[in-house]
């Protein structure tokens, strides 16, 4: 009688979906806890610089760790351009946090997910499938219920002190997601001769 258990392959694959799965709730919980801290924080603006201080220890660290040439020369380009849409992304949502309400802002400026699809469609050469949108749609109708004030969405609310800096936090989060995409995949697709892992290194290089 034949074994049940599945090929080593399917147990293989498996495993993959489900670590990035808990990559991807890990991610999402330590990023609220990191909004928490920044809108609980006396200056969100200050906050947020002073976490640019240990990335930029390790820049200076980078070249005895990491052959910089293996870093293909459009990932330096698009660390460029996803450095502008980072910056402006700390500076809008420190300055949304400090004028409107963490339940204002946040479900706006991480409404991403609804636009990013449509972006990497046309973009990056992606698809969606009708469950993935539909998935995709409940996660941010949910977001967005938060806004529901007695059982009626208040659309003003969408106006409120904080929301405009909401909404520039939601299209630098765009722009950056963008370009991250595309630059791991082209380091991901690179030789690597180092033992650091390139999504470190190209972290450090933001």
């Amino acid at each position: 009688m034949g074994s049940t258990r599945p090929p080593a392959a399917a147990m293989l694959a498996a495993f993959v979906t489900t670590s990035e799965l808990a990559f991807v709730v890990l991610s999402a919980f330590l990023h609220a806890i990191w909004s928490a801290s920044i809108k609980g924080s006396r200056n969100p603006l200050g906050f947020n610089l002073l976490q640019l201080v240990p990335p930029v220890a390790a820049a200076c660290l980078l070249p005895f760790w990491v052959p910089l040439g293996d870093v293909p020369r459009a990932v330096w380009w698009i660390a460029i351009g996803t450095g502008v849409s980072h910056g402006l992304y700390f500076y809008w949502m420190a300055r949304a946090l400090a004028s409107g309400e963490l339940s204002v802002v946040y479900p706006i400026a991480r409404s991403a997910p609804a636009f990013l699809p449509l972006f990497a469609v046309l973009l990056l050469g992606e698809s969606v499938t009708a469950r993935g949108a539909l998935g995709i749609a409940v996660v941010v109708a949910g977001m967005w219920a938060v806004q529901a004030d007695a059982g009626v969405v208040g659309w003003q609310r969408f106006r409120a002190p904080g929301a405009k800096f909401a909404w520039l936090t939601l299209l630098a989060s765009i722009g950056y997601s963008l370009c991250d995409k595309a630059a791991m995949a082209r380091l991901n697709a690179a030789t690597w001769h180092s033992a650091v892992p390139p999504a470190v290194v190209y972290y450090v290089l933001l």
